[in-house]
């Protein structure tokens, strides 16, 4: 009651303070497909997805039929909020967090400027978060209760993150499977659990390898990775391997263009499908659509370069690495995207919170010019950190030795989790990797949670602990 009661009084005062829903991705966005499809041919234009899982396109599609769309995003974006709230305080309880300090985390968690934003944004980020949560408490009830069923729903859970978002993997979910095994000992109950999620998600992948030729939830792939690799080479060099026959055309423009942008043979003749998500180039509202078939080849070519880049310019890729890095430590309401209504609605609030708790700083030489990029040594000194003691705890050190086996698990999944997003993310992308961050954010909070717990039980000696 008292988590509901914060939650409601902290959105009238964000919205007294101009913060409003951000719907306006729903007809630019790369991501998603032409409203005008989405009502209209919803399970012909699912099919043929090729750049997307289909879950939040699915979404999109369900609330567009209504006629009320609006309505049905506020309320579920409300719905993963007061989520990844109530459910990172029952995380940190679950992990012997005591009642108080797992309270004032989760409330300065999801009270802060940039959740506030990243909840009235109309993209996947927070809902993934809220399914991050959900899986962790769902694996703490599989863990205790050692039930087929509960195994099934981590797993289910786990699926539709798959299904959302392409950059958990099938191996992903398979990991998640052999952590389910481990926990409970018993690789043929978690088989067992994990039969029908696993099912369902091979069957998107077989989907797009029989209709697209990819084995994946994504055929993004390669024009994702171009972002490290083909793009940062000068336009001499580029070009100079293009008429040597080493990269392909695709690779002297910049990954992600308009079709008018690429050379016309990728989108001429116009592939031959009746299926509008495939040929238009254009979306009803003026929007490039990247869902074109064109982009599969676009992309195959990519990953072929990109693949030379990393061999033969390693230092080139590693460069652009170290700065997916550098963004993935920035405060994760150093967005364009969220929206600049909404970005100078929580601005005073937001530099506040940054300065205080992210201890935000401009780097060396950079004197009052407000373009210098501004390192966060609160994200980069205390993720790690946090990180670190977390994984202590899974292996039953640190704040870990007062866990028992279900615990401890539990904070290796949340240690699992922080560690895939990160490496993956940061290995295959480069340019919003602190968006990436804030789907494990609050797994990173529940951490914090264990570590302070750990700490107070430390300084209270076995006279307080008892």
């Amino acid at each position: 009651m008292l988590i509901a009661g914060v939650f409601a009084l902290s959105r009238g005062l964000y919205a007294w303070a101009g913060v409003r829903f951000n719907d306006w991705p729903l007809g630019v966005y790369w991501q998603y497909l032409d409203p005008f499809l989405l009502k209209r041919k919803l399970g012909e234009s699912l099919l043929y997805l090729h750049g997307q899982p289909p879950l939040f396109n699915l979404y999109l599609g369900t609330a567009l039929a209504t006629g009320h769309e609006t309505a049905v995003f506020v309320a579920t974006f409300l719905v993963c909020g007061l989520a990844v709230y109530a459910g990172a305080f029952l995380l940190m309880r679950r992990l012997g967090a005591c009642a108080p300090l797992a309270f004032a985390l989760a409330t300065w968690l999801a009270t802060a400027p940039a959740f506030v934003a990243y909840e009235n944004w109309l993209f996947y980020s927070l809902p993934v978060a809220a399914l991050l949560v959900l899986a962790g408490l769902a694996l703490d009830r599989a863990l205790r209760a050692g039930r087929a069923r509960d195994g099934a729903v981590f797993l289910g859970v786990l699926a539709v993150v798959c299904g959302t978002r392409s950059l958990y993997h099938l191996a992903y979910l398979l990991a998640a499977v052999g952590l389910l095994a481990l926990g409970w000992r018993d690789w043929r109950r978690a088989l067992a659990a994990g039969v029908l999620p696993v099912s369902l998600v091979c069957a998107l992948y077989a989907k797009n390898a029989l209709l697209f030729g990819h084995f994946a939830a994504s055929t993004w792939t390669g024009m994702s990775l171009a972002h490290l690799t083909t793009d940062g080479l000068g336009a001499a060099e580029a070009r100079r391997l293009v008429e040597a026959g080493i990269l392909s055309p695709s690779s002297l423009v910049p990954a992600f263009s308009r079709p008018q942008v690429y050379p016309r043979a990728y989108f001429d003749p116009p592939p031959a499908t009746r299926v509008r998500a495939l040929y238009w180039e254009t979306k009803t509202t003026g929007g490039p659509n990247y869902n074109h078939a064109a982009y599969i080849r676009i992309s195959d070519e990519l990953l072929h370069d990109s693949l030379w880049v990393v061999r033969h310019r390693p230092g080139l890729y590693l460069a652009s690495v170290r700065e997916s890095w550098r963004i993935y430590f920035r405060s994760p309401s150093d967005l364009r995207f969220l929206g600049a209504e909404n970005l100078g609605a929580v601005q005073p609030a937001s530099d506040l919170y940054d300065a205080v708790f992210f201890l935000r700083r401009r780097g060396p030489g950079s004197g009052d010019d407000p373009r210098a990029p501004a390192r966060y040594w609160g994200l980069i000194l205390g993720l790690p950190v946090v990180f670190v003691l977390g994984l202590a705890a899974a292996l039953g050190r640190g704040p870990g030795r007062r866990l028992d086996r279900s615990q401890r698990l539990l904070a290796g999944f949340l240690c699992f989790n922080i560690a895939y997003v990160a490496v993956v993310g940061n290995s295959l992308e480069l340019g919003e990797n602190n968006r990436f961050r804030f789907e494990t954010d609050p797994l990173s909070v529940c951490l914090l949670g264990l570590s302070l717990q750990g700490a107070l039980d430390r300084l209270r000696g076995p006279a307080g602990r008892a």
